[in-house]
């Protein structure tokens, strides 16, 4: 794992690559096609709307429905909410794991859960609150490097370093800024 790219010229690149997780869709990708092989169907755009039974000799029977996060018409929100006149199917699995919030895990065990899952999940608290975690831009201008600085940066030795150093300077945008053809 690299915490950097590095340069031979520079230590490191005029312009670094802000990539918080490069090439998590492969990973993705490399993940479904793994458990595929171990004959796990993977299914998206359906939503579990009710969890009608849990019994460890006939499995857990599930209510499920079509979802559509785009649509707004017909009676889901796109932010999750289940379209109420999506036609409904029952299915029934050996195993359920949700990974999903506390609340939302009660809410949908409803009454098959036990004491213990409305005690557990009941206990998360949930807070719509904003956070700002810095709004200081003086400490950033003190502490951090925040424009471009003749005297912090290497002489370009080639196109590419020439393009950070403008795009630095406001002369030029970023590769993602320019359109694609």
């Amino acid at each position: 794992m690299k915490l950097w790219d590095y340069d031979p010229d520079t230590l490191l690149p005029n312009l670094p690559l802000m990539v918080t997780f490069p090439h998590l869709s492969s990973f993705y990708a490399d993940w479904r096609a793994d458990l595929e092989s171990k004959r796990v169907t993977i299914r998206t755009n359906t939503d579990v709307t009710a969890i009608l039974e849990r019994n460890p000799k006939t499995g857990i029977r599930l209510q499920t429905a079509p979802f559509d996060p785009e649509d707004k018409k017909g009676g889901g929100d796109g932010l999750g909410m289940q379209n109420k006149n999506a036609p409904t199917t029952t299915e029934t699995y050996d195993e359920l794991v949700m990974c999903i919030l506390a609340d939302d895990a009660k809410k949908l065990l409803g009454k098959t859960s036990n004491w213990k899952e409305r005690f557990v999940l009941g206990g998360a608290k949930f807070f719509d609150d904003i956070t700002i975690t810095h709004s200081d831009s003086e400490y950033f201008k003190k502490n951090f490097e925040t424009h471009y600085s003749d005297e912090l940066c290497a002489k370009p030795k080639n196109k590419q370093q020439e393009d950070q150093i403008a795009f630095a300077k406001n002369e030029k945008l970023g590769p993602e800024d320019e359109a694609s053809g």
